[in-house]
This record gives C-alpha cells, structure tokens and sequence, in this order.
C-alpha cells in the first residue's frame, strides 16, 4: 500500500470505499483505483461535516459502558457525560451503598436506573444509525 500524496489530516489514513487501498483521510480520489471517495476533506454524502472520532470505539464505549456515559466523554460531549456518570452513581449508591435505604429512596433509584438504560439504549440506537453527533454538532459517520 502506498502514500496517496496527499499530507493526512484528521485521523491520519483511510481506506478507499471501492478498492481498499490505504489513502490519505482528505483524499478525494484513491491514486490506485481513481475512485471518487465520498468523504473527502471531512464531509459525507450529504455535505455534513464529518467527526474524526471513530464510529467503531464510540459505539463499543456506549454498549459496554453506556449507562456510565463514557461514549460521551470520548465523543467531547462532557456535560452529557456528566449527566449520566451522576444518573449511574445516584442508583448505584443507593441501592448498593445504603442497605438500610427506605422505600421511596429505592422507588428513586429505580426511576434513575430506568432513565439511564432508556437513554443510553435511546444514544446507542442514534450511534448505530449514524445520527449521533461530537461536541462540535459533526456526525459521527458509520463506515
């Protein structure tokens, strides 16, 4: 595989969408194939911009941690991940850190509990579907 020519940006190297080869991240065609690639200089199909965060690392961080919220922090969404760090902390202390708990306070943590999962199963979905978007409003694009 060999250097498009082109400096990389971004995320460095990409792949070519028809033959493979290994090209720079802004190249608008692949030197081997000549193919046109659709996200060149950081824009999809559709003209919008372009995250160079990975779709694979932020929907494998949503669906093994989400209910903590990491995907967010990596995607630079810090007060959404804040949000939903505290969501995750308020029914974990209670329910596993208060064993004496009253019931309204067990009544509340399953309301946060129930919260978090919708909204992370509702995050995760977005993901999957290429709608969810970086801190930056760039969409974070499926490959």
């Amino acid at each position: 595989m060999s250097y498009s020519g082109q400096a990389p940006t971004h995320s460095g190297w990409s792949f070519c969408t028809y033959c493979g080869h290994k090209i720079a991240f802004t190249a608008h065609t692949c030197p081997k194939c000549g193919a046109p690639q659709p996200k060149a200089q950081g824009h999809s199909h559709n003209g919008e911009a372009v995250s160079p965060k990975r779709y694979g690392v932020a929907v494998s961080l949503c669906g093994v941690f989400g209910m903590i919220g990491l995907h967010h922090f990596y995607l630079g969404n810090i007060l959404h991940g804040l949000f939903d760090l505290c969501l995750f902390l308020g029914w974990t202390i209670i329910l596993f850190g208060m064993p004496e708990a009253s019931s309204g306070l067990v009544v509340l943590a399953m309301a946060l509990f129930v919260i978090d999962m919708i909204h992370t199963c509702v995050v995760f979905i977005r993901l999957i579907c290429g709608k969810e978007r970086d801190s930056q409003g760039r969409v974070i694009a499926v490959p």
